[in-house]
């Protein structure tokens, strides 16, 4: 799939010497941004066209899927822990969990901005994650794979590209239900069996 009509570096002006990781930011209902550094960001426009929301034992996870305007979707997943919890595993266990049908490769990371590619017998899903503390995720999924390298390379490789994709076209292809571009599973059995989540400074939870 493709990513959206336009993404658009604000500035292309290198921060020399910045370690700070990328943020992912949603801005409203229309607007995905991808935070470089205080000079760049690269933002996307579109709508929401679904909003859920999972509320499991000491975290809730808000899902929307935006419809780009382009007229394809990408989907932004919150996942935001309770105070006192946190994750109990590395971000690629945690993947493997949270996206049971897919087979988890990670690409590569900057801090805690990682770049994983989701696999199974009939598609691949191009992921980004932002893992803040362990304590809360973003994930921004639906991205085709040329835009996906290319924000590879402007995050990872410092490249300065200016991301664009092309108009809606006749071949494109939309699911009837929207909510079905959501492709997470979260569920009690997370907490219960997988156990995801760790007390702070104590024991897996139970």
């Amino acid at each position: 799939m493709k990513i959206i009509n336009k993404l658009l570096i604000t500035s292309l002006t290198l921060l020399m010497g910045a370690c700070a990781s990328p943020n992912i930011q949603q801005v409203g209902d229309y607007t995905l941004q991808i935070q470089l550094d205080e000079n760049r960001t690269i933002k996307g426009h579109g709508e929401i066209i679904h909003k859920s929301r999972v509320n499991l034992t000491n975290i809730n996870i808000y899902q929307d899927v935006y419809a780009m305007q382009d007229g394809l979707i990408l989907t932004y997943e919150d996942a935001v822990v309770s105070t006192g919890y946190q994750f109990s595993y590395g971000v690629n266990r945690m993947v493997d969990i949270i996206f049971p049908d897919y087979n988890t490769k990670s690409i590569k990371n900057k801090g805690n901005f990682y770049f994983i590619e989701l696999s199974n017998y009939t598609e691949t899903i191009y992921l980004i994650l932002e893992n803040m503390n362990k304590k809360r995720y973003k994930l921004v999924y639906g991205f085709n794979k040329k835009t996906f390298d290319e924000l590879f390379d402007t995050i990872i490789n410092n490249k300065d590209i200016v991301i664009e994709s092309k108009l809606k076209t006749k071949n494109t292809k939309t699911r009837a239900h929207p909510q079905d571009y959501i492709e997470s599973g979260w569920n009690q059995r997370n907490i219960i069996l997988d156990v995801i989540l760790t007390k702070v400074g104590g024991q897996l939870y139970r």
